[in-house]
C-alpha cells in the first residue's frame, strides 16, 4: 500500500485544484457574467475525474487485492490436497475394510470345512471304533425297540 500513497496523494492534490479552480471560475463568473456555465461544469468533472482516474491508478496497481487473491488461492489449493488426502485415507480405509470382510469370510469357510473334515473323521474313527467292538465282541447288545426289559 505505502508503494501507492504517491498515486493517493497525486489524486488528492489534484481533486483539491480542481475544487480550487471551480472555485475561482465560480467567483469570476459573478465579475464577469459573460462566463458560461459549462465552465463550472468543466471545472468541477475535470479536478474529480482525473482525481479519480489517479486514484484508480493507485487502486489498481494497489497489490494488496491481487495478495489476499493469492492467499486465498493458496489456501484453496490446500483445502484442495487435504481433501485428496481425506479422500485417499477414506479409499485405503474401505480397502482395508473390505480385505477384513474377506479375510472373515475366508476364515468362516475355512472353520467350516475343518468342522466339516473332523466330523468325517470322528464318524470314520466311531465306525472303525464300533467294528473293532463288534470284531472282538465288546459291543453291548442292541436293544429292541418292543423290549421294555
Amino acid at each position: 500500500m505505502w508503494q501507492n500513497v504517491k498515486y493517493y496523494a497525486v489524486a488528492y492534490a489534484i481533486v483539491v485544484l480542481g475544487v480550487l479552480i471551480a472555485t475561482g471560475l465560480q467567483l469570476l463568473e459573478g465579475l464577469f457574467p459573460g462566463i458560461h456555465p459549462l465552465n463550472k461544469l468543466a471545472a468541477n468533472l475535470s479536478g474529480i475525474s482525473f482525481g479519480t482516474v489517479i486514484m484508480m491508478v493507485g487502486l489498481i496497481r494497489d497489490k494488496r487485492v491481487a495478495d489476499a487473491q493469492a492467499e486465498a488461492n493458496k489456501q484453496r489449493q490446500r483445502a484442495d490436497k487435504a481433501e485428496a488426502a481425506i479422500t485417499q485415507a477414506n479409499q485405503q480405509v474401505e480397502q482395508a475394510s473390505q480385505q477384513a470382510e474377506q479375510e472373515r469370510l475366508r476364515a468362516q469357510k475355512a472353520e467350516a470345512e475343518l468342522a466339516r473334515v473332523r466330523a468325517e473323521y470322528e464318524a470314520e474313527v466311531l465306525d472303525r471304533i464300533r467294528r473293532l467292538e463288534e470284531f472282538t465282541g465288546m459291543a453291548a447288545p442292541e436293544r429292541e425297540s418292543g423290549d421294555a426289559g
